[in-house]
């Protein structure tokens, strides 16, 4: 498979496949189970086995009084039929009682009702099945088709299910805990109906050996031990999943896991999660773990929790697994009122990210969404991260120049033109911070949003990068109404600013996804340039040099003229290389200051006019790894071969700077400066002598060496602090005096 394709699991191609016949059939996992609701009768064979109960059967009722705080029942059958009712009366809702199936081949069916006032396990080898109609209604309740041990269970504290049975535990009705937790626990396992935990954790877990680790009276946390692939076990691709939610899950916390060492596919959301974090132990967290399989999300996932004051606020949504896709049409969201939660997928191989993926704030600040694995796509997806005080932060394969250790980089990113990303404040307050970054590729064709307030607020930060190869054709709207506008930084190895894609093609089908041949230049969209710029938007391309050799050089290939959506905006052009810069086409403004700052290692050339209106033009060095402008660093030299260089008009200063080691040379072109000029070299000439040349401010020149300066202007010239060591210094004017400064 190329490197830069995704492949991904589509609800399309994973239509659910479990058939349930009315009174007979249940097919999960290719295992087909016999549970019929008119032969079903309540529990029988009942045999005491730890700690005290008594037994009392009327009609349709089994009524069993738990003695002792905990205890252990072993029973023939453990089923409840339509109308029927199963009622344990335990001491308090702390108390627990075991029961277990010892006969093989007896799976549980409840189509009737099992009721508790405290803690109630259900295990059964032969798997469970609760039918329509069925209701499981305890303090907390916890089912599986793996065995605990009796001493174990009557100590209280953790508990250790382990077992190789590949029963499942299927849920079709409703189980309410509303004191505790709801676990499931099977090879697989399946929701259809609601499950409900108000006060606790709904757990739907694949493995074959799991730990409860207690962190309260009422209530644990899950940890999976196998992790291990299963040897014993052939990995299927058959569109079932280890775990697969249908229905409605609601709980404090909810937690989907499976070690996906039995099927591709580990967890499958079709239905509704929510988790609401609102009682003690719960922190509004949907965990969804896949392990070695993959997740796929079609459903709704929703987090929420209230912090100390009462105020909700959003929660957190962790997806972890070899392979995520959400779906178009499917939702994520950990969005709250005084603040923004945190949404995590996070995938060994690929991400697919399509659909809403939502953690915002209508009060305060933005949350965050962290997006990371070998390949990334964002395709039909809609990122938002705004808050009404300040936006959040997205990351997108990687963290600022892919510098961060805690944050894994992706080898390729895609964001489709169908995907959009908001990170903006509504209100007042600063626009977030947004991060495309690939070690190797990224191709950023959508829309990019980090506003500043509409009342206040600065604009945001927005990164579309690569270490090597970017091709940017997006948009992106860092701008402020009533603020400073926000920056946009490029940073890929090479990069020409053109008119179109290049060094790749589309694959013409559904995802298009954008293959690069990597062997050539980045290339970044003038238009996409164009458009920020006039919007307010600062532009940052920066450059590196690539693992395959390129010098991270800039050029252009079309021209970027800058003409102000909101009149008079000002915003700045930056572009560090860590090797040279050619100006080869027009780099312009005719509506508001253009400051242009071009920052390289190993030289500038201008070819082509430039024109600022009033914006400052700085020309000066930039570090080895072109991370940072550094005159220090650097052996620039600057070379103006034909084209006007001007920074007159506009409200500006106009001022003029160049910072170079090595020779600034003016071959053709002319310089009309409305400010001042700061020109300074280290040993090495300077010459600045083309006829129509105009210095309106004061110019200051400086050298060391045995190394001549020489300079022309059209008029007067005022002659500032200047240093010319040992060389000779050449002044001409044309129709005025020289003056000192």
């Amino acid at each position: 498979m190329n490197l830069y394709q995704f492949k991904t699991h589509s609800s399309r191609a994973v239509r659910r496949t479990a058939v349930c016949l009315k009174v007979t059939l249940h097919l999960f996992g290719g295992v087909a189970f016999l549970w019929t609701s008119t032969v079903q009768a309540n529990p029988v064979g009942e045999q005491v086995v730890a700690g005290a109960a008594g037994f009392e059967r009327v009609g349709g009722a089994l009524t069993i009084t738990q003695g002792t705080d905990r205890a252990v029942i072993n029973w023939n059958s453990f089923s409840i039929g339509a109308g029927e009712i199963t009622k344990f009366v335990q001491p308090n809702s702390s108390s627990a009682v075991l029961n277990r199936v010892i006969t093989a081949n007896n799976p549980s069916a409840i189509y009737g009702t099992l009721q508790a006032n405290g803690q109630v396990y259900l295990i059964n080898p032969a798997g469970i099945f609760i039918g329509p109609g069925g209701l499981v209604d305890t303090a907390s309740f916890v089912a599986s088709t793996h065995d605990v041990g009796d001493k174990e269970f009557m100590g209280g504290g953790d508990l250790n299910f382990t077992g190789s049975s590949g029963a499942s535990i299927i849920n079709q009705g409703r189980i309410e805990a509303k004191q505790g937790d709801v676990f499931l626990v099977a090879r697989q396992v399946s929701n259809e109906g609601q499950i409900m935990a108000s006060d606790g954790t709904v757990g739907m877990i694949s493995g074959t050996e799991v730990c409860l680790h207690s962190i309260g009276p009422n209530n644990y946390k899950v940890r999976l031990i196998d992790v291990a692939n299963d040897t014993g076990v052939k990995k299927t691709d058959n569109g079932i999943a280890d775990v697969v939610n249908a229905g409605v899950i609601e709980a404090a916390n909810a937690e989907l896991e499976s070690t996906g060492n039995y099927l591709s596919l580990a967890i499958k959301n079709t239905g509704v999660i929510r988790a609401t974090g609102v009682v003690p132990n719960a922190d509004g967290t949907v965990t969804l773990t896949g392990g070695e399989g993959d997740i796929l999300n079609t459903g709704v996932v929703a987090a929420i929790q209230k912090n100390i004051q009462g105020e909700t606020v959003g929660g957190r949504i962790l997806a972890s697994a070899k392979n995520i896709t959400t779906d178009p049409g499917s939702i994520m969201t950990a969005a709250g009122t005084e603040k923004g939660g945190e949404i995590g997928l996070a995938a060994k191989d690929t991400v697919y990210a399509s659909g809403k993926v939502e953690a915002g704030s209508t009060a305060g600040k933005g949350g965050k969404v962290q997006v990371t694995g070998e390949r990334v796509a964002l395709i039909q997806a809609e990122v938002d991260v705004s808050g009404k005080t300040g936006g959040g932060t997205v990351l997108v394969g990687g963290d600022y120049l892919g510098k961060n250790p805690d944050v894994p980089n992706a080898k390729a990113v895609v964001m489709t033109s169908d995907s959009v990303i908001r990170a903006n404040a509504t209100e007042n307050g600063d626009g977030g911070k947004v991060i495309l970054w690939s070690d190797e590729y990224t191709g950023f064709y959508g829309e990019i949003f980090a506003r500043g307030g509409i009342e206040s607020g600065n604009g945001g930060f927005v990164e579309t990068s690569s270490k090597d190869n970017l091709q940017a054709f997006g948009a992106v709207n860092a701008s402020a109404v009533n603020g400073q506008g926000g920056l946009w930084l490029l940073d890929p190895a090479n990069v020409d600013i053109a008119l179109a894609d290049a060094n790749g093609s589309f694959n013409s089908s559904t995802p298009n996804v954008f293959t690069p041949n990597n062997t050539g230049s980045a290339t970044v969209n003038r238009t996409t340039i164009q458009n920020s710029l006039n919007a307010g938007t600062s532009v940052t391309i920066q450059t590196g040099v690539s693992s395959a050799g390129q010098a991270g050089n800039i050029t252009m290939s079309a021209a970027i003229s800058k003409d102000a959506t909101v009149t008079g905006t000002a915003s700045t052009l930056t572009m560090i290389a860590a090797g040279t810069i050619t100006i080869s086409q027009a780099i312009g403004s005719v509506d508001g200051d253009l400051t242009l700052v071009l920052g390289a290692q190993s030289g500038v050339t201008i070819g082509a006019n430039i024109t600022t209106l009033g914006g400052n033009l700085t020309i000066q060095g930039a570090a080895a790894d072109g991370a940072s402008t550094s005159s220090a660093a650097s052996t620039t030299t600057v070379t103006i071969n034909s084209g006007t260089v001007s920074t007159l008009g506009g409200s500006g200063s106009g001022n003029f700077s160049v910072a170079a080691t090595g020779a600034v040379n003016q071959a053709g072109g002319t310089l009309l400066i409305k400010g001042t000029s700061a020109i300074t070299t280290g040993a090495a000439t300077i010459t600045l002598t083309q006829a129509a040349n105009d210095f309106t401010g004061a110019v200051s020149l400086n050298n060391t060496g045995v190394n001549n300066v020489s300079i022309t202007d059209a008029n007067a010239l005022i002659l500032g602090t200047s240093g010319v060591v040992g060389g000779n210094l050449a002044i001409i004017t044309g129709a005025g005096a020289v003056t000192g400064g």
